[in-house]
């Protein structure tokens, strides 16, 4: 990209209204792995990477996740692989969502959806994949208060196998729909279709948002697909406006604590360590602080762990968004102590 061309690009983006914090999405470097970054054979509605999930036809095809090497020349250390372990050819209802990420209200309402200011907004992303040929990115706007949920969608090329590529779609303003999600809900999300049936394909692209119809969501994408096709993505961008400027880094530290909002995980061994003196059994507590104030009050998980004594019992709860208690059974009188292992605290849109 020339330079008189990014500095067009940086006045046009000023010109509507946004220099910093340009990114709707958190995450699309693909530098968060909190959960892990290999994952086997993934469930369908499971997240990987941090905030980003797939949905696929579990009964037809087995997917494998990866926290993979991303286009360094273009600055990016790692990008999200996805990599098909089955043959398939679809005639109806199944299907590939190999991405789909999820943006609360409080984020979009920039986009000022349902006024005459509405703003278009461009996505912007790099792809790779052994197969060529057209794809969808298909947009949710959700309505909770009542009616269909309204969708959009746009289409990009892969032109030349196992090659990074630079995509960019812009999406056009909603002047007529407001979402009604409450502040800290889903409001938008996007789905990348890789594979879909008839369903999904045998509509047409939508010229702009319009109740969702199934059969405009996936439209072009193939039916088929066989062992070892794969897709890789990274630098994942979202602004408001016509027009996609370079991806914005942020810190690691940054990045992290935007993912903690959603999902909070300490898979240290034996890290949370109560010591104590029980003059009766019975049940203790004990508060867990977050590190960041989290969406909402999040669902807990923890297990005892290897380093305990005079406890046989575990839970932890959600108190608020900001912290959480753990409860531990005494089992007998005495000196004790109790470790945790695997806290996580989800609280996903």
């Amino acid at each position: 990209m020339s330079k008189a061309r990014q500095l067009a690009d940086l006045g046009n983006v000023y010109d509507d209204g946004a220099l910093s914090s340009r990114n709707m999405l958190t995450n699309g470097s693909m530098i968060v792995a909190q959960r892990g970054t290999s994952f086997t054979t993934q469930a369908s509605s499971a997240y990987s990477l941090d905030r980003w999930m797939n949905e696929h036809d579990a009964g037809t095809f087995d997917l494998d996740y990866l926290q993979d090497a991303g286009p360094k020349e273009h600055g990016f250390a790692y990008a999200q692989k996805v990599t098909v372990q089955s043959t398939a050819t679809l005639s109806t209802g199944g299907y590939i969502i190999a991405y789909e990420t999820r943006v609360e209200r409080n984020v979009t309402d920039r986009l000022q959806w349902g006024t005459s200011n509405a703003q278009p907004f461009t996505l912007s992303f790099w792809i790779k994949s052994n197969r060529t040929g057209t794809y969808t990115v298909n947009l949710n706007m959700a309505v909770p208060t009542g009616g269909s949920d309204d969708a959009t969608a746009r289409q990009y090329t892969i032109n030349s196998a196992n090659t990074w590529e630079y995509k960019t779609l812009t999406f056009p303003a909603n002047t007529t729909t407001y979402s009604g999600a409450s502040y800290n809900a889903r409001s938008l999300t996007l789905f990348w279709w890789m594979i879909a049936g008839s369903t999904y394909t045998s509509g047409s692209i939508p010229s702009g948002w319009e109740n969702e119809t199934q059969a405009n969501r996936a439209v072009n994408c193939s039916n088929s697909t066989t062992v070892g096709d794969y897709w890789s993505m990274t630098g994942v961008q979202l602004e408001i406006g016509d027009t996609a400027t370079p991806f914005e880094h942020e810190p690691y530290g940054v990045t992290l604590q935007k993912c903690q909002r959603y999902y909070y995980q300490d898979d240290t061994a034996n890290h949370f360590l109560r010591s104590f003196y029980a003059p009766s059994t019975g049940d203790w507590y004990e508060d867990y602080p977050l590190p960041v104030v989290m969406r909402t009050t999040p669902t807990w998980t923890s297990q005892l762990g290897g380093d305990i004594s005079r406890v046989n019992a575990v839970s932890i709860s959600g108190r608020t968004a900001k912290s959480g208690y753990v409860r531990f059974t005494v089992s007998s009188v005495g000196q004790g102590y109790c470790s945790l292992n695997t806290v996580t605290a989800d609280a996903e849109l």
